[in-house]
């Protein structure tokens, strides 16, 4: 038991003689804790609370959009075996004035807002349910919108009559893509009567459905959802889409998930990279403990309790690390958190942390630092007791290439051949540093690069659409007649015609497709539309029942390849269409907000063959005589004028705030991606810091002579910050090699999570300037205290050191 006390008193005397040195290895540990645990505790938070949360209302696993039907026929429906929950509801689409702009909005009309069943609406503020003549806004629109509760708003309906309803309040739907997203279509929701009231039919035509028993089994779902068509059928209705949705899963969840396992990778590299500061420091140590191992061993110490007890002192510096991370990771996991949750609508209700995730904490806060310090104490418990107490080391300067060649070199100044050859001096250790700070630099570089490749796909996915003007129009329009309205307006250099519309694929065993696809028909060689061309082959104008499906359509129908036949529902009427080619993704919709909608390219003529609307078109492309951001907005508040002036309902749209709609997606990844690189920035920064430490504490005597000889405190200072700096460019170089392939892989799973295709790759080179400028002045700052602390020793202090 005393033998324990002593080791244990050992342990700790040496940990507390040299306060500094255990405070840097305690901060490297627990600046790898604190990434990872950052990541880990903000994914188990963030999706824990947003699948409760979406749980709690109870979302639809079918929506059936049917013509019209009554609330008693929702009552006959829930009678059915198989469902948990029915109900009805109306999904009108109208357009709304927001300031000089007229914006897409959906209402949903609902017959009783407290005895809602599925997709529940939770009220915000305001009245509830909405009294006759107003709307709730779903909240995450009420900026957007910019009215206050008791303003009224502006509303179009398709019949081009406008009505004011008043702003009774706001809702919170989580069914609703988040208006702080960008999204182009705003959400209200009114009462059946308001419908009514309205001119729109008091009818339902959207039926939801909560399947009962194994929800997650395909198979099971598509039988219900068989039987539910027949009994609306045979009941008299039309079945005229069928939504299937995966269950439970929110609205751009798997994008969400995507980027926290890239977080979570990137902080679980982080703790790895911390590792190397333990192998570093333990390493320094042990050199200077050698002849206290060399007394232990000669009074008959087994190496393995020699080893034991070494490993004592990282286990007490790994829990140091911890009680310091843990507190800090759950107070920034709970602000980033929040913060995603905010961009994504959803409220935190509950900042318990899964035991799982604590137990993962601990076992990599423990375990990696003792494994990073298994090496080096073994290796340093190795020497024998006549070369302990001889004081002989196995490592001496000058034997290796490296160390003749800087011998040789003569042309610099003495100070800089001096740093260069103390940098050389501990290979080992100087390998271990460049190490970590080669993975943190190239890290750092590599988001960066992802950070341009982003916005190169935003680019990219904008050259699809040279037009600077879109007009949606809410019906079908004789496109001659639409063309020479727009032509009259002033700034308008070009005009084209690309109708779009919604359809569902038929599958080959006679099951719908569970997500809408949009067909666009396009003029193949119109200057209006580049696509990115990724297998097969572009329309010709030659092709008459030939389509390009982009990337999100391979991703949701995988069975389908170039050269297969699809069949495609369109208004209930199928057409049949040849795969000629594969493009990427486009980031903009057509009456959809996910960033990855299946769409579908074909011939404008035979696509309004199939829909039969020869001669009309219900979308408008216009080319500006400029094309800045301003004239953009005033011919398209002069083509909504004109449109409006001709009774026509119209959507218009700039390129350049689509732009911004479809940038504030990309903005909150690249904000993810740059805290990252700031805890990278620090482990680096505490990496060379420890080396630099070390380095000054095995030459104390040399500096001491140096003192000795009349050399002052600012060459010791300049040497140890030259020495800092050259091993920040040595890491630097190798930091640019392992950036491409590091920045690749991390935008390559970044594009596939986001858009089914990789990123437009960049690797521009001001991320690799960048890096050199901050990793140089990283290692002043990480060389400065230990130079200053050298500086300051006296020569009667260094020459007695040992």
């Amino acid at each position: 038991m005393r033998m324990h006390s002593l080791r244990l008193r050992k342990i700790l005397r040496d940990l507390w003689s040299d306060k500094a040195r255990t405070a840097l290895v305690a901060l490297s540990i627990a600046a790898g804790i604190f990434a990872l645990s950052l990541t880990l505790r903000t994914q188990a938070m963030l999706s824990t609370n947003m699948l409760d949360a979406y749980a709690a209302i109870s979302p639809a696993d079918v929506t059936l959009t049917i013509d019209g039907f009554d609330e008693q026929f929702v009552r006959a429906i829930r009678t059915m075996p198989g469902l948990r929950a029915v109900d009805g509801s109306s999904h009108l689409d109208v357009r709304i004035r927001i300031g000089s702009e007229w914006r897409s909005m959906i209402l949903k009309a609902v017959p009783d807002f407290d005895s809602m069943q599925v997709n529940r609406l939770v009220s915000v503020a305001g009245e509830w349910p909405p009294p006759k003549r107003t709307v709730l806004l779903e909240r995450s629109y009420l900026d957007v919108v910019g009215a206050r509760f008791g303003e009224p708003l502006l509303i179009e309906t398709p019949h081009g009559r406008q009505f004011q309803l008043g702003l009774s309040g706001a809702a919170h739907d989580l069914t609703a893509v988040s208006g702080r997203l960008g999204s182009p279509i705003i959400f209200g929701y009114i009462s059946l009567d308001t419908a009514e009231w309205l001119g729109l039919s008091d009818q339902m035509n959207n039926l939801q459905i909560v399947i009962g028993d194994h929800r997650f089994d395909p198979a099971h779902v598509q039988r219900v959802v068989d039987d539910v068509q027949k009994r609306t059928e045979d009941a008299g209705h039309q079945v005229l889409n069928t939504h299937i949705r995966a269950p439970d899963e929110p609205e751009l969840y798997g994008i969400i998930a995507s980027m926290l396992d890239v977080l979570r990778a990137l902080g679980t590299l982080s703790l790895g990279l911390s590792a190397f500061l333990v192998i570093n420091t333990i390493s320094g140590l042990l050199v200077r403990q050698v002849p206290q191992i060399g007394v232990l061993k000669a009074i008959g110490a087994p190496r393995s309790v020699i080893v034991l007890m070494y490993l004592g002192g990282v286990l007490v510096l790994a829990l140091l690390a911890l009680l310091a991370a843990l507190p800090l990771a759950d107070v920034g996991a709970r602000a980033l958190t929040l913060q995603l949750a905010g961009l994504f609508n959803y409220d935190i209700q509950n900042f318990a942390v899964p035991p799982y995730v604590i137990g993962l904490e601990i076992v990599a806060g423990l375990i990696l630092p003792l494994v990073a310090g298994l090496y080096p104490v073994l290796a340093g418990t190795r020497v024998t007791v006549r070369q302990a107490i001889s004081g002989i080391r196995n490592e001496q300067f000058g034997t290796s290439a490296i160390d003749r060649l800087l011998g040789q070199w003569r042309s610099a100044a003495i100070t800089q051949r001096y740093a260069l050859r103390n940098m050389m001096r501990r290979k080992g250790r100087l390998a271990l540093t460049l190490t970590a700070l080669a993975i943190g630099g190239a890290i750092a570089i590599a988001v960066l690069s992802v950070r341009a490749s982003l916005f190169t796909t935003l680019d990219q996915a904008e050259g699809y659409w040279q037009q600077d003007v879109t007009i949606v129009f809410e019906q079908f329009q004789r496109s001659d007649q639409i063309i020479q309205q727009a032509l009259h307006v002033p700034g308008v250099a070009l005009v084209d015609s690309q109708p779009a519309t919604l359809g569902i694929r038929q599958r080959p065993n006679g099951d719908d497709a569970e997500q809408p696809t949009a067909l666009f028909g396009v003029q193949p060689d119109s200057s209006l539309l580049q696509p990115t061309l990724v297998a097969g082959r572009w329309l010709t104008p030659q092709d008459s029942n030939a389509v390009v499906v982009n990337v999100g359509f391979l991703k949701r129908e995988p069975d389908v390849a170039v050269g297969d036949t699809v069949t495609m529902k369109i208004d209930e009427r199928t057409s049949r269409w040849v795969v000629v080619g594969v493009v990427t993704a486009q980031l903009y919709n057509y009456r959809a907000s996910a960033p990855d909608q299946a769409i579908l390219y074909a011939n404008r003529t035979p696509l309004l063959e199939a829909i039969r609307a020869v001669g009309s078109t219900n979308r408008l492309l216009i080319v500006t005589t400029q094309h800045d951001p301003g004239f953009q907005n005033q011919v398209g508040h002069a083509l909504d004028a004109q449109f409006t002036a001709a009774g026509l309902q119209a959507i218009v749209q700039t390129r350049t705030t689509t732009r911004e709609r479809v940038a504030s997606l990309i903005s909150a990844i690249v904000v993810l991606l740059l805290v990252m690189v700031c805890l990278f920035v620090v482990v680096a920064g505490l990496s060379l810091m420890g080396a630099m430490s070390l380095n000054v504490l095995d030459r104390t005597k040399e500096i001491g002579v140096l003192r000795a000889i009349g050399s002052s405190s600012t060459i010791v200072v300049w040497i140890v910050l030259m020495e800092g700096v050259y091993t920040s460019i040595l890491s630097w170089m190798l930091a640019a090699m392992l950036a491409v392939p590091f920045s690749k892989i991390i935008s390559d799973n970044i594009g596939w999570s986001l858009m089914n295709w990789p990123l437009e790759y960049r690797f521009p080179p001001t991320a690799v300037l960048s890096w050199l400028a901050i990793v140089v002045v990283l290692a002043i700052i990480a060389s400065y205290l230990p130079a200053i602390s050298a500086a300051r020793l006296s020569v009667r202090d260094v020459l007695a050191h040992e």
